[in-house]
């Protein structure tokens, strides 16, 4: 092996490149001379300036030769070539696909090259993929069966919808938040929009209408013409029955308004609020009762009243919570008076100080439930996103003397609005400056992000806000023994807003963004539960509308449980449940079949053969009496003294076999209720309860046991830390059930659950709901 013996110094940087051979002095020599050899003889000699017109015609003949060419190559290759298309798509003109290229360029090449171009058929890939000319045609299709409210859009893309009642509506969020639900209702505030709510407007003469009413409303409660309602100041709450058929065949619960009286003589107007699931029912019974009034009385005239449902009229939201007056207070800025050149400028600063003073409280539950409060505020988009109002903690003397007046009597004059008047709300709707013009607005702002000031081109809208003070029911213990009364117990904010229709979602997205948390009617069912309040029309057997759930629940729960494989659902025979998809109160009284009356309303859906028997006096007088005939006999004689006092005559027949009544019920220890739980009472009253609960039945129940009620909702309550339940227990068996503990001298009902798919049973504590 041959070894390199000369001595090199490696390279510095033996990644470099090898160093280039230098030129010589010679061949540099000849380069210039050939260099000037040709510049010399074919140069051109350059001095001066180049004028633009002579340099530019001197190569015209170049640029139209390479134009021809250019174009010959597109007409050969079927392509335009420069095609108008945007510089991020002209990739794809460059391959030699048509279909590239969208319909409108095509045809524009088909014309240049002289040859037709025939446009093809879209063809359909799916139901969602739908022409623009079969849009409306879809709309009024999916119109006819359902309804959609204004805030549809926000709902669907957050939360589950479903159809119910004719609508659309939002069921709960797709998150789990019961928790979260929960804890904004008692340190927060919650928003539902309750536009699906029917309003029904009755037009006529004062006495008329408070004649007609009467004969269909609960007599235990106050009159719909009684003197705290009829200006307008308060939002009055009761029942309605069918005509003169207390205390049987109740319809719905229903609240109502009465337009403020105004100096011109016009016609006297009453706004009713009924759910959905009952309106068409209600307003079917109130033309009834006109048209028996006006046969039996000659003062009352048919056509004196007019009976009109309000169909996309208005919007309805509801806000509960303690921060719920902070929120509504950062939306709602009143316009000032002089602002306002239509209404009554000392009304609007009447108002407009009332609301401002309401602002200085800790909590709007100092106000008096059920008040009305008439405002015109600025359109909420100029101020968006608000944020809520911090609290007042200094209050000066003169506001604290204003606030201390405003409890006491509420002002006479602060209801009036321009809700009442349809052309208001109408031109209110059509007057909305459109969001292209209000983003104008914001970038001629020196400062980016700062707010826009009213103008007297921007819309004013009327508004209405009713309180309503919502019961918390946090103790078990009552003062009344067996009566739950909820007028012990704390309360919470609770305001109801009526906006003209159109404007629901400008104040929906601006209390979403203040900080309400919203809730769907899943959610108002759950949140009903913890407040001990009973919600329609889930919790109202005896109803129409409960039976008509009651049958598409029970059906949605059993092929829901079909679907479950035979080895991995419930077996409920073997549980001894045997109806675990319903609350079948027809099983707990005895009637005959000729008991049962046709309906008047639909004749497909009977009247149930049961009844609620509604109110605290009613309700009490269970126990009060020691024997059943005479229980019988009081509650008939305070049933008709109490229409005498409208000046009515009315001979009830109480039936204490067909009637219910609505319970609440608290676990004592272990377990929680499920929806169409079984309420047990024990016969024997030797046998101790603490006995029971240790017994486990399988099959059927105890010979000791005697069913008295089923629970129509049911689950595990955060206020209370243990399981809660609302449903409905026969009176006869309540009777019983009192009659017992009496013997017993214990104060409170006790009674034993048994849920569906369970053998176990639970001690609870009853409470009687009025």
């Amino acid at each position: 092996m041959k070894h390199n013996t000369t001595n090199k110094r490696p390279s510095e940087n033996p990644l470099s490149s090898p160093p280039q051979k230098k030129k010589t002095n010679d061949q540099d020599h000849e380069a210039t001379q050939i260099g000037e050899n040709i510049l010399s003889k074919h140069g051109l000699r350059v001095a001066g300036s180049i004028d633009t017109k002579q340099f530019m015609m001197a190569r015209y003949p170049e640029l139209n030769t390479m134009q021809s060419l250019l174009k010959q190559t597109s007409f050969s290759t079927k392509l335009d070539a420069f095609p108008q298309q945007l510089r991020s798509q002209r990739r794809r003109p460059a391959s030699h696909r048509l279909k590239g290229l969208s319909a409108l360029q095509r045809a524009r090449a088909a014309k240049k090259m002289g040859c037709p171009f025939l446009k093809e058929k879209i063809v359909l890939k799916n139901g969602n993929q739908l022409k623009p000319t079969v849009f409306t045609k879809e709309y009024l299709r999916r119109k006819s069966s359902k309804r959609w409210l204004e805030t549809h859009l926000w709902h669907v893309k957050r939360m589950r919808m479903t159809h119910v009642w004719g609508y659309q509506l939002a069921t709960k969020p797709l998150i789990k938040s019961a928790k979260t639900q929960y804890r904004a209702l008692t340190h927060s505030a919650v928003l539902h929009d309750a536009s699906y709510k029917g309003c029904i407007q009755i037009k006529g003469g004062f006495k008329d209408i408070v004649h007609v009413m009467n004969t269909m409303t609960h007599p235990f409660l106050p009159s719909v013409g009684s003197d705290r309602y009829t200006k307008g100041q308060r939002m009055g709450t009761t029942h309605l029955y069918e005509p003169m058929a207390y205390p049987t065949h109740l319809i719905c619960p229903i609240t109502y308004v009465w337009k403020p009286p105004m100096p011109s003589n016009e016609e006297t107007v009453l706004w009713l609020w009924a759910h959905p699931s009952a309106d068409k029912e209600a307003v079917y019974f109130i033309k009834k009762a006109i048209e028996k009034e006006s046969l039996v009385l000659e003062k009352v005239d048919v056509s004196d009243i007019c009976v009109q449902k309000q169909t996309d009229t208005l919007a309805r939201f509801e806000i509960t919570g303690p921060h719920a007056t902070a929120l509504l207070q950062s939306v709602l800025l009143p316009v000032e008076a002089r602002k306002e050149p239509n209404v009554n400028a000392s009304d609007s600063l009447e108002s407009y100080q009332v609301w401002k003073d309401i602002g200085c409280l800790n909590s709007s539950c100092s106000l008096s439930s059920g008040v009305v409060l008439g405002l015109t505020v600025e359109d909420p988009r100029l101020k968006f996103p608000q944020r809520k109002r911090p609290s007042t903690k200094e209050i000066s003397p003169e506001v604290s003397q204003r606030l201390s007046n405003l409890l006491r009597h509420w002002p006479d004059h602060v209801m009036t609005s321009d809700l009442w008047d349809s052309t208001a709300r109408l031109t209110s709707s059509e007057s909305r400056v459109r969001e292209y013009a209000l983003n104008k607005r914001r970038e001629q702002n020196l400062l980016p992000g700062s707010k826009l000031e009213l103008t007297d081109q921007d819309s004013k809208i009327p508004v209405l806000l009713i309180h309503q003070g919502w019961d918390l029911s946090t103790a078990s213990t009552q003062p009344t023994p067996y009566v739950h009364q909820h007028q012990h117990q704390h309360q919470v904010e609770r305001w109801i807003v009526l906006l003209p229709y159109g404007w629901g979602s400008a104040f929906w997205n601006s209390l979403v963004f203040a900080g309400a948390k919203v809730i769907g009617i899943h959610d108002v069912h759950a949140l009903s539960l913890e407040s001990g309040h009973s919600c329609f029309p889930y919790d109202y057997p005896g109803t129409r509308a409960y039976e008509a759930h009651r049958e598409e629940a029970k059906t949605s729960a059993q092929r829901q449980w079909l679907k479950t494989p035979p080895a991995k659902r419930v077996n409920y025979k073997a549980m001894g449940s045997e109806h675990p998809f319903e609350a079948a109160f027809e099983t707990l009284i005895k009637t005959d079949s000729s008991r049962k009356k046709e309906s008047l309303w639909n004749k497909n859906r009977p009247s149930p053969p049961y009844c609620l028997l509604q109110g605290t006096e009613l309700v009490a007088t269970l126990t009060k009496h020691v024997t059943t005939g005479t229980l019988t006999k009081a509650l008939e004689t305070l049933v008709a003294d109490m229409f005498s006092r409208r000046h009515l005559r009315l001979h009830p027949r109480v039936d204490l076999s067909l009637f219910l009544v609505r319970v609440r019920v608290v676990c004592t220890q272990q377990g929680a209720p499920m929806p169409y739980a079984t309420v047990y009472r024990v016969k024997d009253s030797g046998v101790e309860m603490a006995t029971m609960v240790d017994k486990r039945a399988f099959g059927t129940a105890p010979s000791s046991l005697e069913s008295i009620g089923y629970l129509t909702q049911g689950a595990f309550s955060f206020m209370h830390g243990r399981g809660v339940g609302i449903g409905a227990c026969t009176a006869l068996g309540i009777r019983a059930l009192w009659e017992m503990m009496r013997q017993r001298k214990e104060k409170k009902l006790c009674v034993l659950l048994r849920n569906p798919n369970s053998v176990d049973y639970y001690p609870a504590e009853l409470q009687l709901l009025s």
